[in-house]
Formats: structure tokens, C-alpha cells, sequence
């Protein structure tokens, strides 16, 4: 609801569809949602996209308070928009999530032998780092958004 009462109407309609149907309308949004993400992170990293649009705990939190109060349809919605979002950001090849991992595999694979621990625990910290500084980011983010 708006400041002044005023809210847009819901011109959201359901409809029965077969199960199979379902199963190929989920897989569709599911597939929609994964390139949305992909392109938003190529963004990211071109600059297209400001980095001040990220958001953490406290974005989540009022995008899911919004979402429950507008219907379980969009709070579903975001449920599962929140959940492509972490599996396919746990793919980014950052060497302390999965496709970090996979790269390191790729790249032993490439050189014949496995990196020694040394290497190894470079790399992890490495990625640590660099997924500690996103999480500060994001977190000045939403606290810069509290107070405006």
C-alpha cells in the first residue's frame, strides 16, 4: 500500500495447468531467472551496473517483507529467485566456492601435478578475501540504505 492509500491492482491470474505443463513453465522461469543473474554479474564486472546496487541481509529482509505481504505467490517467487541466485553464484569460478574449486581442478589438470598446500592455501585465502571485501560492500550498502 502506498503513503497516501493508493496501491497498484494485482493483475496476476491463475490458471490450471497440467503437471507436465508446470514442470515446463517452472523450467522456463528457472532458465529466465539463471541468464537474468549471469547477465546481472557480466554487468557487474563490465560497469554497467554500479556496484551500489548490491544488496545483503538487510535488502533480503525487506524484499521478503514486501514479497509476503503482496501474496505467497511473490514471496514463492522470491524463494526461488534467492535460491538460483546462490546456486549459480556458487559457481563463479572464486576459488573458495565450487566453480573455484573446479578451476583449481582444471588448472591441475592442465599442469600434471596438484599444487602443493602452500598453493593451495594461497588460493583459498585469496578467495576468502575476496568474498569478505564483497560482503563489506554489501553490507555499507544496506546500511547506507537505512539512513536514506
Amino acid at each position: 500500500m502506498g503513503k497516501i492509500g493508493a496501491y497498484a491492482p494485482d493483475i496476476t491470474t491463475r490458471e490450471q495447468v497440467s503437471t507436465g505443463e508446470a514442470v515446463r513453465l517452472g523450467a522456463r522461469t528457472t532458465w529466465f531467472m539463471s541468464t537474468s543473474i549471469v547477465t546481472t554479474v557480466r554487468d557487474l564486472v563490465t560497469r554497467k551496473v554500479s556496484v551500489d546496487q548490491l544488496g545483503g541481509p538487510i535488502a533480503i529482509t525487506r524484499a521478503s517483507v514486501q514479497a509476503a505481504r503482496s501474496g505467497f505467490e511473490n514471496l514463492f517467487y522470491l524463494i526461488a529467485l534467492l535460491s538460483v541466485n546462490v546456486a549459480i553464484l556458487n559457481l563463479l569460478p572464486i576459488p573458495i566456492l565450487d566453480g573455484g574449486q573446479v578451476l583449481v581442478n582444471i588448472l591441475e589438470s592442465a599442469r600434471g601435478k596438484a599444487f602443493s598446500l602452500r598453493t593451495r592455501e594461497y588460493i583459498l585465502r585469496g578467495g576468502l578475501i575476496f568474498i569478505l571485501m564483497l560482503f563489506v560492500l554489501v553490507m555499507f550498502n544496506d546500511t547506507r540504505s537505512l539512513f536514506r
